[in-house]
């Protein structure tokens, strides 16, 4: 495929010797809404800082395909934007966890009164976010070796550089799930308060509460895959900037 010919970014078609004003003849697509230029970037690309991080954030979950058709497909600003949410989720996750779960170190340091917990923390807590972080970045690694294998037997221009761009910005759908689990922690304990689900009587036999966690989180990565599939569809034809000197005429 010429990767620097202007395609229809909704079906494929070459623009090559169309007028501006012209339309895709495949699928009616006005050709000027496949022109490089119309991908402006995301408010964290254009200006990364945490304004634009959070805005980006808000129009990915709320309007996933605009904000997708809108993105940059060359590489800056990947992965400066999956680190931060990486980081993020890792730290919604750790922080009602630490301390708790059996052989961590602060738990350990609290039960042994020859260590003090607060220093303990204050080394093994950054650890903990930066291990959940980088755990979730592999996973993300992970979808961008799929969605570019699934783009490459299907003839797309989804470059590596669009491919992380789609799983940096689907990204934020670590956050929800870390949101997810704090929700499924909260829900846990509010059931087990009321004894709903605890001892060898349970009121709701069915219920496991020590499950809604776990759920949260599963369903927080629903919201990830289902932002790299939009993300994969809207760019499978994206246009790179090196191709506006083709662009129609």
């Amino acid at each position: 495929m010429d990767t620097t010919a202007i395609l229809c970014e909704t079906c494929g078609y070459a623009l090559g010797g169309l007028p501006r004003t012209a339309a895709c003849p495949e699928c009616g697509r006005p050709a000027v809404d496949s022109l490089p230029e119309r991908r402006v970037g995301s408010p964290w690309q254009r200006r990364p800082g945490l304004r634009s991080l959070l805005v980006t954030h808000w129009v990915t979950l709320r309007r996933p395909r605009p904000t997708m058709g809108l993105i940059r497909v060359d590489g800056r600003g990947a992965w400066s934007l999956l680190t931060a949410n990486a980081l993020i989720a890792g730290a919604l996750v750790v922080f009602p966890l630490a301390g708790v779960l059996v052989g961590d170190p602060i738990r350990s340091a609290r039960l042994d009164p020859q260590r003090s917990p607060w220093l303990t923390t204050l080394w093994a807590a950054p650890l903990e976010v930066v291990g959940v972080a980088a755990v979730l970045a592999a996973l993300t690694g992970l979808e961008w070796a799929g969605i570019s294998a699934v783009a490459r037997r299907r003839g797309w221009r989804l470059s590596p550089a669009a491919a992380w761009q789609v799983c940096a910005h689907a990204s934020v759908g670590w956050i929800v799930a870390a949101l997810l689990l704090w929700a499924g922690l909260l829900a846990w304990f509010n059931v087990s308060l009321l004894g709903l689900a605890s001892g060898p009587q349970r009121r709701l036999p069915f219920l496991y509460p020590e499950a809604l966690p776990a759920l949260g989180f599963l369903a927080g990565l629903v919201v990830f895959e289902s932002l790299v599939y939009v993300g994969m569809r809207r760019c499978r034809f994206a246009n790179r900037p090196d191709g506006a000197d083709r662009a129609p005429a």
